[in-house]
């Protein structure tokens, strides 16, 4: 009867860990086709691409705004009440007196003009280093991308390599919960032998059950980890939900990867990115102090105006030509105090970047001592960790040949499981911090 309560219980506690996983379609997946779906899909990754693209729009549109400006106008007018302009009578009447003038009317009932308005700056200052100035935003954007995408690659690496781990610790479950019926059936017969005591038994219980509780968090946790690999993806979970991802890439082999990455390839980012934003604050700076300046602007216009009682835009003899060509000088007064408000603000985020840009690099510099300095450990430590699991295997083998033969104490046994069990959880999470410690650096 203990037997077959044994059996049924093997079952359940398999049929729990397997349960959200059986009957499910597989979807296979590759870390690389991950990482390549994550760049063309993720939302951030999209949103810094078109942060990219809407930079290089704006360099462009500082080129256009430098070229001349050139407009057409024409309009047609019907004047109602033509208003009179006092002249001197002088311009008529030479013979008048200095104080006589003569109402004139310097328009007809009908008036039109057109023409062609041409307007070029030779010096505007602010204009000055516009297209620069927009090409070191563009190069801060190009940076950004180039940075979110390590960050995005590294952890899709993670949570690849968190799938593997949590389907491996899925597979720990399955065996350990195995061991556990075994030691449970072996401690009821002891039992029942009267070679062991009902505080054995109880314990033994206890530690199936505990198997089953690592069952559905196992399960969870691989849930867990296949939703965030699926959303830096860029997918939805709920959507494809119901789909049992099949990694094609194994966890030994990505740790083997891992070893052959240039950790040193994205160092310089946040440098390059510290150095674009310092250049830039610095032309800013620079710009500000000939804000001042007047403008110096070329302007033209060629064009006619028509003058007539009768609307008869066709009579060339009541068109009459106009156009000119000269230089137009402004200059600010009273904006002028604003624009040394300006100056002095320039200055100081030019030097506000300066030392931020000192204070990153020495954070840079200090973080990646420390960094390295934690991935060593790291792996020092999955090399211990190891090692343990290989060691409590074998001693957990010799406790199960003398459980066989009846030659161990179940109290013995059911310390050598927990510790088999502790050793394979420890390894796990090892491996994890390997993976962690390795994107940490590679980012700093």
């Amino acid at each position: 009867m203990k037997n077959i309560r044994t059996t049924i219980g093997i079952v359940l506690l398999m049929i729990m860990s397997v349960s959200l996983m059986e009957g499910q379609e597989q979807n296979s997946l590759s870390l690389k086709n991950a990482i390549s779906d994550a760049l063309k899909d993720n939302p951030s990754m999209l949103s810094k691409i078109l942060l990219e693209k809407s930079a290089s729009i704006k360099v462009n549109k500082q080129k256009l705004d430098l070229l001349p400006e050139l407009s057409l106008s024409a309009g047609i007018r019907h004047n109602f009440d033509i208003a009179a302009t006092p002249i001197p009578m002088k311009f008529i009447d030479p013979t008048s007196g200095s104080d006589e003038i003569f109402p004139a009317k310097f328009a007809t009932k009908n008036t039109a003009n057109w023409g062609i308005n041409f307007s070029y700056d030779l010096f505007n200052p602010a204009k000055l280093k516009l297209v620069s100035s927009e090409k070191k935003r563009a190069g801060l954007s190009k940076v950004d991308v180039l940075i979110q995408k390590a960050i995005l690659t590294n952890q899709v690496r993670i949570d690849y390599a968190g799938v593997l781990i949590a389907q491996k610790q899925l597979a720990y479950c399955k065996s350990d919960s195995l061991h556990a019926v075994r030691v449970l059936d072996y401690t009821q017969n002891r039992f029942a032998e009267g070679l062991a005591s009902k505080e054995d038994v109880l314990v033994a219980k206890e530690n199936v059950n505990e198997m089953k509780l690592r069952g559905i968090s196992a399960n969870t946790d691989l849930l867990l980890a296949q939703n965030r690999l699926l959303s830096d993806i860029g997918l939805d979970p709920e959507e494809i939900q119901r789909e049992r991802l099949n990694l094609t890439d194994r966890l030994e082999d990505l740790m083997l990867d891992m070893q052959a990455l240039d950790l040193h390839q994205n160092h310089s980012l946040g440098a390059e990115r510290d150095s674009i934003q310092m250049a830039l604050s610095k032309e800013q700076w620079k710009k500000s102090n000939i804000a001042f300046l007047p403008t110096l602007t070329l302007v033209g216009f060629y064009g006619g105006n028509f003058y007539n009682k009768q609307l008869n835009l066709t009579n060339s003899e009541h068109w009459y030509s106009n156009s000119y060509l000269g230089l137009k000088l402004s200059l600010p007064i009273l904006e002028d105090f604003g624009k040394n408000e300006d100056r002095k603000i320039a200055k100081l985020n030019y030097k506000t970047d300066q030392i931020e840009a000192e204070n990153n690099r020495i954070n840079r510099a200090k973080a990646l001592g420390e960094k390295q300095a934690q991935l060593d450990k790291a792996k020092k430590e999955l090399l211990i960790r190891k090692e343990n699991v290989t060691l409590h295997e074998e001693r957990f083998s010799i406790l199960n040949e003398q459980m066989k033969e009846g030659q161990i104490y179940p109290a013995k046994l059911q310390e050598g499981l927990k510790d088999l069990q502790k050793s394979h959880t420890d390894y796990l999470q090892a491996i994890y911090n390997v993976f962690v410690a390795n994107a940490n650096l590679e980012l700093s």
